[in-house]
């Protein structure tokens, strides 16, 4: 289901309408809330309907899909792409319409937020967005019917909290850097509430802004699409290690193409991701091993779990994360996991129980770790075994109800 936020106005005011003796007020389904410890809880993120699903575009939306088993979740987005991700969740999608801003209007939205801010570009996308949101009644939408908004930005949680009539709750899905957004958003957020996307997200949180975190609450996988028993993307005659995840320099992509130098010739690297693939490509040439390296391009996420299963290991070498789901993707699907041993990801991953780990940035010791878990049996069961046990606590339904239990408490 999806519309106008007046449509849905419209649609959410018939679908929760009460008996005549029960206490009606002027909240939708807030009535229905108090009875059945539902909740309305809406995702707001205007790029949610994106053609290219990241790591917060996966979360907000099996997310929502989770939530629907409980409560009655709502995704607040730009594109109608999102209508068809979500559909299958019996979610309600607003899409917020900036057709109607008119090219004046855009014209001076732009201006003002180039008007000498150091989050300029960032502005630039959500200012237009929230005009838009308060002219098609977006924001009326928010207020009469949810119990608590959920943002996943810190301009979206500036803006939304200081102009909507209900609790805002913002996700953190990392900290890598306390630039002009994450001081913006510490001195004029009104939110209340601040979820943590991890321990090592909720520490920086609390270091940085001396702010108290209200929960962590991990992402999540699907544990019905990722699992073992799926048939494999290809089959290669070679040792195929893969990597999957943006190609740049953070999650250590290079190092990888570095460390395959350094394997037996029956080795072969498989890349799935988006970003420079030609930089990495040549980056092999220049060593010496192009033959040896496949950039296979973007890939559904969807289709991931059988691109895990035709891996002999899975790498992720990345430099900062702050819990690397690619990992845990990995183990539910069955496939031994190589990775680095930095904050985020040493909550879930010990090294040679659940995953071996290396020292960012260390091409020797990445290079032993991947010799290690492809030519020992042993060792390749042994990490299938605990990563698969490890990987069944990290379901989405068990991270939407304790995405849940804190919007509960704020609203």
């Amino acid at each position: 289901m999806s519309g106008t936020p007046e449509e849905t106005l419209r649609r959410s005011e018939v679908k929760h309408e009460q008996p005549e003796n029960a206490a009606v007020d002027n909240r939708g389904v807030a009535d229905k809330v108090q009875d059945t410890d539902q909740l309305a809880i809406g995702m707001y993120y205007p790029t949610a309907g994106s053609v290219h699903t990241s790591g917060i575009v996966t979360y907000i939306r099996e997310t929502v899909r989770a939530l629907s088993g409980a409560h009655s979740p709502y995704l607040y987005t730009e594109s109608e792409a999102a209508t068809r991700a979500v559909q299958r969740a019996g979610a309600e999608v607003v899409q917020i319409d900036r057709n109607g801003l008119g090219e004046r209007t855009e014209r001076l939205l732009e201006y003002f937020s180039r008007a000498g801010l150091g989050t300029a570009k960032v502005l630039q996308r959500r200012l237009p967005t929230l005009v838009a949101a308060r002219q098609d009644g977006t924001l009326r939408h928010l207020s009469d019917t949810l119990d608590v908004v959920v943002t996943h930005n810190y301009l979206d949680d500036i803006l939304l909290s200081n102009v909507v009539d209900v609790p805002v709750v913002t996700v953190f899905h990392g900290v890598a850097q306390v630039g002009a957004g994450a001081k913006l958003w510490n001195r004029f957020s009104n939110g209340d509430g601040v979820v943590a996307n991890s321990r090592h997200t909720a520490e920086r949180l609390e270091h940085h802004f001396d702010r108290e975190v209200d929960g962590v609450v991990y992402p999540g996988i699907d544990l019905e699409t990722f699992r073992p028993d799926v048939e494999p993307a290809f089959d290669r005659d070679e040792t195929v290690v893969l990597f999957a995840g943006r190609f740049t320099e953070e999650k250590g992509v290079l190092d990888l193409v570095d460390a395959v130098t350094r394997l037996p010739a029956d080795h072969h690297l498989c890349l799935v991701g988006r970003g420079d693939g030609e930089r990495v490509e040549s980056h092999a040439a220049e060593r010496g091993v192009r033959d040896s390296v496949t950039v296979l391009g973007s890939v559904p996420h969807e289709a991931m779990p059988r691109y895990y299963r035709a891996a002999d290991v899975v790498c992720s070498p990345t430099h900062y994360d702050s819990f690397c789901m690619v990992n845990v993707e990995a183990m539910a699907c069955g496939t031994p996991v190589v990775t680095t041993a930095i904050d985020g990801v040493t909550e879930y991953a010990t090294d040679r129980e659940t995953a071996l780990l290396a020292t960012p940035g260390d091409v020797d010791e990445l290079a032993d770790a991947l010799v290690e878990v492809t030519t020992s049996p042993d060792l390749r069961d042994h990490l299938r075994d605990r990563g698969l046990a490890t990987a069944e606590r990290y379901s989405w339904e068990r991270s939407a109800e304790r995405l849940a239990d804190v919007c509960r408490r704020v609203s």
